[in-house]
């Protein structure tokens, strides 16, 4: 204490004020000196700093085991350690506390930290307080000078989205009637039934095509609508990609209306593995060039940054939690029944004109297991082949699958690929299996 108030006293001493962040390692240190405490010096091998990428330490032993990493800020989105240091041995370190930290069942600490990354997340967001609208149009979004109530469907793959889109698009005269307004396509002649200009219109520098997609949506909207319906199946696979200055406009967007949005969570391995056989023959804006046309494995595409973000569903209910409002953001775990789901929740009772059984040929076809190791052969020599050609090829990988389809079994993901997910998605999907839970309970209640 004395050595500290002592430097404290003094910060003249320090070159720069974060210097004295350092005071109390100082202290002690002065102490150690001024009371004659023996003592012996470690290497940096007990002591690694595996956040700064500048320099190696000067006594740092590569020929002795790591003991301690110093990591300060260098956690991932999953709450491992990810080091700075390019390193062989920093992280081989690295991955042996990663294995460990996926061992561990106490999500205590995961939570706390996944709820602290959204709030970082959202801290920089701007709040948007000029109009986004014209007088005319924001008193069309209105119905008797009270707000529309929005309802945004944020369609994960794998959880029925499209199945979900097309009901509604069959169902839109008589929903209509009854007052809800699921809006027209903009696209007809690709029979898109899905809300997608707006998943668009987010990545631009600009609020127009914002605007000018809610303006086009909400059009022709008959006066006595109370609800109105926006479904989009990219706003996920696309989340990291919007600017904090995207995400505000949503915002603005979402305080103009009685809003929630509502999203459907699948099974982390099944997911993850259904994607897998699809990127190999669907080109995904932003992610296309992890998969798309290239010959990789599972392992490989799980060192992908964005491709392990596909998993990170808790974070995204937590970050728009905090953009939104906790009560605003309604999570749902998939079971098969997710038109049933959405129409009992928002009390939409009609007959359903999809079945499910339609809903599973809806979503994008994946590949066997054989079909995923033709279409990664194939892959070999895509980057030669014109685009014609290209096409073809992947036609007739498909028509190949589809023959020989239910002799070859379904695309599974090995137990230690398994694993691999688990260790990214696992305590994630623990904790957000139990929020859903708990919002279930807290709408049955309701009801």
């Amino acid at each position: 204490r004395r050595w500290a108030e002592f430097l404290f006293g003094r910060p003249d001493v320090f070159d720069t004020p974060a210097q004295r962040r350092n005071i109390d390692q100082i202290a002690f240190a002065l102490t150690m000196v001024s009371e004659r405490i023996p003592y012996a010096h470690l290497t940096a091998n007990w002591n690694f700093s595996c956040h700064n990428s500048a320099q190696r330490p000067r006594t740092y032993d590569p020929a002795s085991p790591l003991q301690v990493l110093h990591y300060h800020h260098c956690l991932d989105a999953w709450g491992l350690v990810s080091p700075n240091f390019s390193d062989p041995a920093v992280h081989a370190a690295a991955e042996r506390v990663n294995t460990a930290l996926g061992e561990q069942n106490d999500l205590t600490f995961f939570d706390l930290y996944k709820q602290h990354r959204a709030q970082q997340a959202v801290a920089g967001v701007p709040f948007l307080r000029t109009p986004l609208f014209s007088e005319d149009s924001a008193t069309r979004i209105r119905l008797n000078d009270k707000p529309r109530r929005l309802i945004l469907h944020v369609g994960i793959s794998q959880t029925d989205t499209k199945a979900l889109q097309h009901y509604l698009d069959s169902q839109r005269a008589d929903l209509a009637r009854e007052g809800v307004w699921y809006p027209p396509s903009s696209n007809r002649k690709k029979n898109e039934t899905e809300s997608q200009p707006l998943v668009s219109a987010l990545r631009c520098a600009d609020e127009e095509p914002l605007v000018a997609c809610i303006e086009e949506a909400v059009h022709d909207m008959p006066r006595h609508t109370h609800t109105v319906i926006l479904t989009m199946d990219g706003i996920y696979t696309h989340w990291r990609d919007y600017t904090p200055l995207a995400k505000g406009r949503l915002r603005r967007l979402s305080e103009m209306f009685d809003f929630e949005m509502d999203v459907w969570f699948p099974e982390p391995i099944p997911f993850v593995s259904a994607l897998f056989t699809q990127y190999f023959t669907n080109s995904m804006e932003g992610l296309e060039e992890n998969f798309y046309s290239r010959s990789i494995n599972f392992e490989e595409t799980m060192r992908d940054d964005r491709i392990r973000g596909q998993l990170d569903f808790l974070g995204f209910y937590y970050e728009t939690q905090n953009l939104f409002g906790q009560e605003r953001v309604t999570p749902f775990l998939y079971s098969g029944d997710t038109i049933g789901t959405f129409l009992t929740h928002y009390d939409v009772r009609r007959e359903r004109a999809v079945r499910m059984s339609e809903a599973g040929r809806r979503e994008n076809a994946g590949l066997s297991a054989a079909g995923v190791r033709l279409m990664r052969w194939v892959n070999r020599w895509w980057g030669r082949l014109p685009q014609p050609r290209q096409e073809r090829a992947e036609t007739w990988v498909r028509r190949i699958d589809g023959v020989i389809g239910r002799l070859s079994p379904a695309f599974r993901l090995t137990e230690q690929q398994a694993d691999l997910v688990n260790r990214y998605a696992g305590h994630g999907w623990a904790i957000l299996q139990e929020e859903c839970r708990k919002s279930a309970a807290s709408r049955q209640a309701a009801r």
